[in-house]
């Protein structure tokens, strides 16, 4: 695995900036693969597509013209995050801001996308935990998001 700068990602509504970091190359020696989609590899890690803004609190999905230039490695600027399971599902029911028409094939792309990393968050959890303990939902809510989002 490579590093590269990290990229700067600029949010669509406040103008915000934070940082992404990319990779040069990477591999898939020694991957798991899960029959949900998602793959766990040491060499690769997953590509931070959907993110939050820390200052006004919308969410985005990174795009070309969100990406406004490199960074350096020591720059302050903060870090971009994965969204957490209640920001996923947030996300998902106040949809994103740059996610295009509506009902268009962009917004069901990104939708497909958020209900994707939704389902392998909760599935990480649960592959993790299920072996620790009895208690696997964190709110009395979340089983019926789990399921309605696999549906």
């Amino acid at each position: 695995m490579v590093i590269n700068p990290p990229e700067i990602i600029r949010c669509p509504a406040c103008k915000y900036e934070q940082l992404r970091l990319t990779l040069l190359s990477g591999n898939t020696i020694g991957a798991i693969y899960y029959s949900d989609g998602n793959m766990d590899a040491p060499m690769l890690p997953r590509y931070l597509v959907f993110v939050r803004c820390p200052k006004c609190g919308v969410f985005f999905k990174v795009k070309k013209e969100n990406v406004v230039g490199e960074a350096g490695y020591r720059d302050e600027r903060p870090q971009a995050k994965f969204l957490t399971i209640k920001e996923n599902i947030q996300a998902i029911n106040d949809g994103l801001f740059n996610g295009g028409n509506e009902g268009g094939e962009e917004w069901k792309n990104d939708m497909i996308g958020l209900r994707a990393e939704l389902w392998w968050a909760f599935n990480v959890r649960l592959r993790r935990e299920s072996m620790h303990t009895d208690m696997l939902w964190k709110s009395e809510h979340e089983e019926s998001e789990y399921t309605d989002n696999c549906r």
